[in-house]
This record gives C-alpha cells, sequence and structure tokens, in this order.
C-alpha cells in the first residue's frame, strides 16, 4: 500500500516537473504580449493608423497583357474586356466605401489611405508621396506627421490560429501583427453581415464597410480604456 502511493507521488512530482517549464514560458511569454499590446495601443492612439487598399495591378495588368495577343478571336476579347471592367468596378467600390467609413467612423486615431503598391516604399520609411487624399489619388502634399504608424488591410488571418478568416488586420511599422489582447483584427463576415448581402445586395459594400470600420474603432476605443485603467 505505501508502496503504491508512493509511486502516484513520483508520478504527480514527474509530471509537475515536466509541465512547469513550459508553464513559466507560457507565462513569460502571456507577460511578454500583454507589455507589447499595451506599448501598441498606446503608440497607435497618439500615432496614426494607414489603410493600405487593393490596386489588385497584378490581375489587372495580365488581363490587360492577354488583350494584346493578336490571336484572340470575338468571344475572347469581350469576356477578357467583361472581366477587365468588372475588376476594375468591384476594385474602386470597394476601396471608395472602405475610405468613406474610416473617414466617417474611425476615431480612434489620425489615419491615412495608401495603394498596396506603396507598402514597401512605407516599410523603408518613406513618408510622403505614396498616399492617396479621399479621392484616391496619390497626393504628394499628404505625409505621415506621427511618429509611430501601423497599418491595416483586408486579408485571411493566419490558419494556424484563426480558420483563416477574411478579417481587417492591424499591422506594426514592421509589418507584424501585434500579439494579443491587442485587438488587432475584425472580422468581414458574419451571419448579419451575409444575410445583409442576400436580401439588400446593392448596399451591401457601403453597409458592411461601415460595420466593420465601427467594430474595429470600438475595439479600439475599448481596448485602450482597459490599458489606462491598469496603470
Amino acid at each position: 500500500m505505501i508502496e503504491s502511493v508512493q509511486k502516484k507521488w513520483f508520478l504527480i512530482l514527474s509530471l509537475i516537473l515536466f509541465f512547469t517549464p513550459a508553464l513559466e514560458a507560457q507565462i513569460i511569454k502571456g507577460k511578454k504580449n500583454r507589455a507589447k499590446a499595451e506599448q501598441a495601443i498606446m503608440a497607435l492612439k497618439d500615432g496614426a493608423l494607414v489603410l493600405r487598399l487593393k490596386t489588385k495591378r497584378n490581375k489587372i495588368e495580365k488581363i490587360q497583357e492577354l488583350l494584346t495577343k493578336p490571336d484572340l478571336n470575338g468571344n475572347e476579347r469581350k469576356k477578357l474586356e467583361k472581366e477587365l471592367e468588372t475588376t476594375i468596378k468591384e476594385r474602386d467600390e470597394y476601396n471608395t466605401a472602405t475610405v468613406a467609413a474610416f473617414n466617417n467612423h474611425y476615431t480612434f486615431s489620425a489615419i491615412y489611405f495608401m495603394p498596396d503598391t506603396s507598402s514597401v516604399t512605407l516599410k523603408k520609411g518613406q513618408k510622403s508621396g505614396i498616399f492617396y487624399n479621399d479621392k484616391l489619388e496619390i497626393d504628394p502634399n499628404v505625409t505621415i506627421t506621427q511618429d509611430s504608424f501601423f497599418i491595416v488591410y483586408k486579408g485571411v488571418l493566419d490558419t494556424s490560429t484563426r480558420t483563416g478568416m477574411e478579417a481587417l488586420i492591424i499591422m506594426d511599422r514592421r509589418f507584424d501583427i501585434v500579439p494579443s489582447p491587442f485587438p488587432y483584427y475584425v472580422r468581414v463576415n458574419n451571419f448579419w453581415l451575409v444575410l445583409g448581402r442576400i436580401f439588400s445586395p446593392k448596399k451591401a459594400i457601403k453597409r458592411d464597410a461601415n460595420a466593420v470600420v465601427k467594430q474595429l474603432d470600438r475595439k479600439l476605443q475599448e481596448y485602450y480604456k482597459e490599458t489606462l485603467a491598469r496603470r
């Protein structure tokens, strides 16, 4: 009986010793992530958010290249021209609605807009000559004056952590995802948004953009207040 109890205690102690380093590592990682998240929310509040908009340049240039081929028949040309027209129309409708939504509903920090083709230039440190004005035109007079800035874009979350859902995602100036508990993403698809697209498709783009931006602003405001309360 005594030997059996000793074996059980030995097993328990072994398990504790085995898992303790991993638990300590998780605790340390959690503390570091919280510190990074709190630093990020304070920096964003005093800094700026840059909305990176898709240009679909690669797709458009590919279609334009195909249209230059002399051996295209009439139906093929019409199909490509229609695809090009649709691509540009959908891009412009989405970008226009999203810019308007940020201008009307984002209040947490300063906001700037840029095409995705300016990403590398921004990462290298250029802060002017690469941004859109409200008409989605590159404006040399638009300059980031804030010391800190973050980038937000529409993309797909890491499939290993968030099942690859489509979202507005926030990155820091090095293009790294800011760790949780920073509210670094907002889903762009949910039941109510999808339902609205079914019953009112013509208004869906503008309505969806407004809803997502409002949610992003609310989450940032709430986390900022929580951070202040802990200080």
